[in-house]
């Protein structure tokens, strides 16, 4: 799964990056939790959302919110199918978290293309969304089992649009395994930290 994303990133780098047709406002973020309002791309516009997906049927209802789905099966899963269908989304990020498992407990590790913006699959609805995601390879395979759907520049337009099979066999392309990753502090595990320092390795 995904826990703990990071946005740092400016909007003119936004709307190079995703030609973008509008403008919107956002605060640099290093500890982005669940809950918290994010921006996500949709074709060539930025959005605003909440972190943790709420299906259109919930309406109403008292259900909680995802934060991830398993790109294996969200095309079949009630909770996300018709999202999948019809309301992907990318997550502009920098880097993610992921723990690995010690004897002293769980160590936060960074994980990041230095210097270059990155974009998790996701799925939206009415203002949420979640992340997508897949087996682990690269460096966090040694870490967790399970990583953010990471995709190309180059194949925005692709998920965006293609058709649910292609859709399928677009995220079993995608690889992390361009990622570098290195141990956090502790104090990711708080969203009340939130400062550039806590991305420096220990």
């Amino acid at each position: 799964m995904c826990g703990r994303f990071v946005n740092f990133t400016t909007f003119a780098e936004l709307q190079k990056q995703f030609a973008l047709t509008n403008n919107i406002n956002y605060s640099a973020s290093y500890n982005i939790a669940p809950s918290q309002e994010v921006p996500i791309i949709i074709g060539h516009e930025a959005k605003l959302a909440k972190w943790g997906y709420i299906p259109e049927w919930a309406k109403g209802k008292e259900i909680k919110p995802q934060i991830n789905a398993r790109s294996e099966t969200a095309h079949e899963k009630p909770f996300f199918r018709s999202g999948f269908k019809s309301r992907r989304c990318l997550v502009p990020i920098n880097g993610f978290f992921e723990w690995e498992q010690t004897k002293q407990g769980k160590q936060p590790w960074y994980f990041s293309v230095p210097g270059e913006i990155l974009a998790i699959a996701g799925l939206y609805n009415e203002g949420t969304f979640c992340l997508l995601t897949k087996d682990s390879d690269g460096v966090v395979s040694s870490i967790h089992d399970r990583m953010p759907v990471l995709v190309p520049q180059d194949r925005y337009g692709d998920w965006f649009t293609s058709e649910k099979d292609d859709a399928l066999c677009l995220m079993q392309q995608c690889s992390g395994k361009a990622l570098a990753g290195h141990k956090v502090s502790m104090k990711i595990n708080s969203p009340a930290h939130n400062q550039e320092a806590l991305l420096e390795a220990v």
